[in-house]
């Protein structure tokens, strides 16, 4: 019984932890923009350029704000992933 109640609680850790994966890659994709070419003098619009880049970045942020939980109950088990959360 011990087992089965052990065994449950991994997996729905791990079907908790697949939420991070879509999250991760945006954030991956975010620290590899190359965010100085919003300088480049040659842009066709600039400023609606940095805009849409700004939108988006807070676009992100409300999306992480929402899925990412401090915490989650999954039978015995709690996830704190408030230390994540704060570096994401």
């Amino acid at each position: 019984m011990v087992s089965d109640i052990l065994s449950s609680a991994f997996s729905k850790m791990q079907i908790f932890l697949k939420k991070f994966q879509p999250i991760l890659e945006i954030y991956w994709r975010n620290k590899q923009a190359q965010l100085h070419e919003l300088m480049n003098e040659r842009l066709k619009n600039p400023v609606e350029t940095l805009e849409n880049v700004i939108k988006l970045f807070n676009y992100h942020h409300d999306l992480f704000t929402k899925n990412i939980p401090n915490t989650a109950d999954i039978g015995l088990i709690q996830l704190d992933s408030k230390s994540a959360r704060s570096k994401i």
